[in-house]
This record gives structure tokens, C-alpha cells and sequence, in this order.
């Protein structure tokens, strides 16, 4: 029971940090298509 909700913690945990490299990334492309103009 123990090692399953770790299981899930650590697949939550590593979610969160793909959202957030997509969030930086979407961020980075933002700015430089509106650096474009």
C-alpha cells in the first residue's frame, strides 16, 4: 500500500515538472514571436 503511494507521488511529482517545462517553453515562445514585430 505504502510503495503504491509513492508510485503515484512520484508520478504526480514528475507530471508537475513536465507541466512546468511546458509552461517555461510556451513562455520562451511567446516572447519570441512577439519579439518578431
Amino acid at each position: 500500500m505504502i510503495l503504491a503511494s509513492n508510485i503515484a507521488v512520484n508520478l504526480i511529482a514528475s507530471a508537475g515538472e513536465k507541466l512546468a517545462s511546458l509552461r517555461a517553453a510556451k513562455l520562451l515562445v511567446d516572447s519570441f514571436i512577439n519579439n518578431q514585430d
